[in-house]
């Protein structure tokens, strides 16, 4: 484990084992899954190129959370334990979350710690969030991992909010270069009895500003009705990877996106989203994107090509004592991006459950992508 690991799980221990007037709790999970995957990418004429990808892999991990506070501080952490066997193999250990708040006044508060910078909603994209567009909502048995960040928080009343917080890195996820290291974010939070917003500034060295909206309301019990915006230079969308393959500045883009929500009496929920991607590429011009980055195939993670989304989701009931369920469709109107996708967990008993991932999906036109994948494992919780 990372030294970082070490010291503040040793710091939460010994502050819970010496003070007394310290609340402490944890918990967390343990998972098991076997996952297979199938990619097979074609390249239209003249290339005529066709590339097969398949992945087998075993997964066991421990996700557990810890938390020691009392009037004026808290300290929290989220240790993630993973092995890894078949197509890839390793063993890690890592915070993916951690934090120590001090509380210095009724209204006031100072934190440091690596903690997500996400929020609203939105279940396919977050165009207002300049770190989390891929909010890890498509895919239940993703976990994603915070900013490293220290912030001010002021919150005078129940109805606003102000942070400004200076991010050292991309956290556990960080890459080099990183594009978030030592930079900048204000975000201000105005909510209501049956609203809420929020915008979000961001500034990360000679990138341009970034900008985010997102607001909610709540007409009534059954239904919501939300939306973003944002607009700035995103990092890892693929107009700003052509621009850096090519040298050239990174272009601002806004994307936006608006979406609703209906409660059925049954306790299950249906979304629907429609995102327009400022960033993607119209079918015409995504073959000149492949020609710039030629390695935007399966064996990397490709960004969303195209520039017009709609997205559907089916929740069952997340209540229901027997377990969950979970569709979700999407369709893109430039090339052939489309995905099917279907999520359910079973209890078994009042700790163990199992569950299923499958997904299919086929993606670029230029660049055909035909994505096959199923997940199914075991889910214990603790303590």
């Amino acid at each position: 484990m990372g030294v970082e690991t070490v010291w503040l799980l040793s710091a939460l221990m010994s502050v819970t084992a010496h003070a007394a007037d310290w609340r402490t709790s944890w918990d967390g999970a343990l998972y098991g899954y076997l996952s297979e995957t199938a990619v097979d990418v074609a390249l239209a004429p003249p290339v005529n190129q066709v590339f097969q990808v398949a992945q087998h892999n075993r997964t066991a991990e421990a996700r557990l959370n810890f938390k020691a506070e009392n009037e004026s501080l808290r300290v929290s952490a989220r240790p993630i334990l993973l092995a890894q066997g078949g197509s890839q193999t390793g063993r890690e250990a890592y915070l993916s979350q951690w934090q120590l708040r001090w509380r210095a006044a009724e209204d006031w508060s100072v934190s440091a710690g690596r903690e997500l910078l996400n929020w609203g909603p939105v279940q396919f994209r977050s165009p207002s969030s300049p770190y989390y567009f891929d909010n890890g909502r498509s895919n239940p048995l993703r976990e994603l991992s915070g900013m490293d960040a220290q912030k001010l928080s002021w919150t005078p009343d129940a109805g606003h909010a102000l942070t400004l917080a200076h991010l050292s890195g991309s956290g556990h996820a960080r890459v080099s270069p990183d594009p978030w290291r030592d930079s900048w974010l204000l975000r201000w939070e105005p909510r209501g009895e049956d609203w809420a917003a929020g915008l979000a500034l961001a500034r990360a060295g000679s990138q341009p500003v970034f900008v985010g909206l997102h607001a909610q309301y709540t007409p009534d019990d059954a239904w919501l009705l939300y939306g973003e915006a944002g607009s700035g230079a995103r990092s890892g969308a693929v107009d700003v990877l052509v621009a850096n393959a090519l040298g050239q500045p990174a272009p601002r883009h806004g994307d936006w996106l608006l979406g609703a929500s209906y409660t059925l009496e049954s306790g299950s929920s249906v979304y629907a989203e429609w995102m327009r991607n400022g960033h993607g590429l119209s079918a015409v011009a995504q073959p000149a994107a492949f020609n710039a980055l030629p390695q935007m195939t399966a064996f990397t993670a490709a960004p969303l090509l195209g520039r017009d989304y709609l997205h559907l989701v089916w929740q069952s009931n997340l209540m229901d004592d027997g377990g969950t369920a979970r569709l979700m469709a999407t369709h893109g109107f430039d090339g052939t991006d489309t995905e099917l996708s279907a999520y359910a967990e079973r209890h078994l008993n009042g700790r163990a459950s199992v569950f299923a991932l499958a997904a299919a999906g086929e993606s670029g036109s230029f660049v055909r992508q035909r994505t096959r994948s199923l997940s199914a494992g075991v889910r214990v919780a603790l303590p």
